[in-house]
């Protein structure tokens, strides 16, 4: 895997611990990945900066988390392998993970 690929699927990982299906807002998601320092935020977040997000940074996160959906990752649980999708939900810059 190469490190975005790496990066989104560590992203994805926490988001299936913290809400599994449930949708989340982009804001909520940038709050996620900021509180586990995960590397993935560098997509989206101005080098050097730790402050609330902008609005231009939300836009770049949803952009981001946008250009991904459709996609599956294949996560570890317990000595199991679950495959989830990310999908776009009804609810306005708001994601989810379907388990497959």
């Amino acid at each position: 895997m190469d490190i975005e690929n790496l990066q989104l699927h560590d992203f994805v990982d926490v988001w299936w611990d913290s809400h599994g299906e449930k949708p989340v807002h982009i804001k909520e998601l940038m709050s996620l990945a900021h509180n586990h320092d995960l590397e993935v935020q560098e997509h989206w977040v101005e080098p050097g900066q730790h402050h609330e997000p902008t609005r231009s940074e939300s836009t770049r996160a949803g952009n981001y988390v946008g250009n991904k959906k459709q996609r599956y990752f294949a996560l570890e649980r317990d000595g199991v392998t679950i495959r989830v999708q990310l999908l776009k939900s009804d609810r306005r810059s708001s994601y989810m993970l379907r388990l497959e």
